[in-house]
């Protein structure tokens, strides 16, 4: 019998690209979006993307799908509606990179909050130093502040939330936390009205959907205390971008360190990329070697397991199984 066809969007870990070699015939798709890449779906049992978008139009072409795998967490890049309509299971790899984005977002934090950009950049510039360095960095006023002791407010308490929260505590922070989507019976808990008034950081890992779109709008921003971090590693229209901007330039919001853009890449023209109480980093939170193999292994994993007539361990559609 002929061996299932699984068809890569983008290019995978090469150890796992091989894994799947073993026992399924691997196709590179003509192209990562549009016609090329419905060419390659026609004949195709599975599909794996990682940030290619997969619309209903793109499902539709290819009949013969059983599984389309994500590389990574979110899928709004993927039309599950439209999968769930052919019966198509969606499976993802929640937990994979969570402690990549969780140490990510910590030095985030670690950077807004001892002024690292600003400090780097001055100290690079200046020319002549009189007495110590310590005392330059004093008289410049260019002193951080730590982490200990600050209140850590976590926006989204799953996989890398609780990573997250982990970490700050290790660093003597008090951290709180706010889950929209789930009651937790932890002291740690707190409304969303309660972390705004106390989080001096605040650190978003809710995921993207109609609910969490402009969750931190001028309202929230403005209820933050004076001159808070925001770290944002989760995605870009959590933030309403309007407000986030005056709230920078008035020094209500001290810092905005982000890793994520609508869209991606951003426009060179972006306001945020050059604003000087902006942290902007490419969407690299998870983008380390242990998380991308991490991510690849788990996606593997799942879409082998469907194509052996097995149900996956993260499907983000399990109604398809009744």
């Amino acid at each position: 019998m002929p061996k299932p066809v699984v068809v890569l969007a983008e290019r995978i870990a090469e150890r796992e690209v091989r894994r799947l070699a073993e026992t399924v015939d691997v196709r590179i798709a003509d192209a990562p979006a549009g016609e090329g890449l419905r060419r390659s779906l026609v004949g195709a049992d599975a599909q794996i993307v990682r940030s290619t978008p997969l619309e209903a139009a793109d499902i539709a072409s290819g009949p013969g799908l059983r599984v389309i795998g994500r590389h990574g967490v979110g899928t709004e890049n993927i039309d599950v509606v439209a999968a769930s309509a052919h019966g198509i299971p969606v499976v993802n790899t929640p937990g994979a990179n969570a402690h990549s984005v969780a140490e990510f977002t910590v030095l985030l934090a670690l950077t807004a909050l001892r002024r690292l950009p600003e400090i780097t950049a001055t100290f690079a510039a200046e020319h002549s130093i009189d007495g110590s360095l310590p005392g330059w960095l004093s008289r410049s006023g260019l002193l951080g502040a730590m982490l200990e002791g600050r209140t850590v407010g976590l926006l989204g308490f799953g996989a890398i939330g609780r990573r997250a929260a982990t970490l700050f505590e290790a660093h003597g922070a008090r951290v709180i936390f706010h889950d929209p989507f789930v009651t937790l019976d932890d002291p740690r808990a707190r409304t969303w009205p309660g972390l705004l008034a106390a989080s001096e950081v605040l650190s978003i890992h809710v995921p993207l959907t109609a609910d969490t779109v402009g969750m931190l709008d001028a309202a929230s921003l403005s209820a933050l205390p004076p001159g808070a971090v925001v770290v944002n590693t989760a995605r870009a229209e959590i933030v309403e971008t309007a407000p986030l901007l005056a709230a920078l330039d008035s020094g209500a919001i001290g810092v905005y360190a982000v890793d994520v853009f609508a869209p991606e890449p951003p426009d060179p023209a972006d306001p945020l990329l050059a604003h000087p109480r902006v942290i902007a980093t490419p969407h690299m939170a998870a983008m380390t070697h242990d998380a991308i193999g991490r991510m690849a292994s788990s996606v593997v994993d799942g879409v082998l397991a469907v194509l052996a007539g097995e149900r996956p361990l993260a499907t983000v559609n399990p109604e398809v199984y009744g």
